[in-house]
């Protein structure tokens, strides 16, 4: 097991504990009584800035949501494009979940045209969904995906 799978081994909702109080709280409201990440994730996504910050992102929800998993996937399973800032996570020692939503969500935020902190709940909650299985195991349901399959 490497360090990156080090990270998935634990409680998913581990990775809520990483975000600042104000965006935890609002996550907990989004997530209810339910364990449904994705679902809070596509929610704080679509929420007004009144709700969230003021930060936000541009184009449908469901759009973004998408190019968030795929630039998430590109992230964690070892795509070239995020080779920098995956070798800048593995070499903290240990990685903790802050550091890692931190690094993570300011590493896509270019590619998502949105800021680092505003993705950063969405990051955790589907970092939270990677964690309900083992990161080999997501990444190949994700590669399955690609070639035609659903995720």
């Amino acid at each position: 097991m490497n360090a990156m799978d080090d990270l998935f081994g634990s409680v998913p909702d581990e990775w809520l504990t990483a975000l600042p109080s104000y965006q935890a709280s609002r996550v907990k409201e989004l997530l209810g009584a339910s364990d449904d990440y994705e679902a809070a994730a596509e929610r704080w996504l679509t929420a007004k800035p009144q709700q969230t910050a003021p930060f936000g992102s541009v184009g449908s929800a469901s759009v973004f949501k998408d190019k968030l998993w795929q630039e998430l996937e590109k992230f964690l399973c070892g795509d070239p494009a995020y080779e920098d800032q995956r070798r800048g996570l593995l070499e903290q020692k240990p990685i903790v979940h802050a550091y890692a939503v931190g690094l993570i969500s300011a590493a896509l935020a270019p590619a998502m045209g949105a800021s680092g902190v505003f993705l950063a709940p969405a990051v955790a909650l589907l970092l939270a969904c990677v964690g309900k299985v083992s990161l080999k195991a997501w990444c190949a349901m994700r590669r399955e995906a690609d070639r035609g399959g659903t995720t």
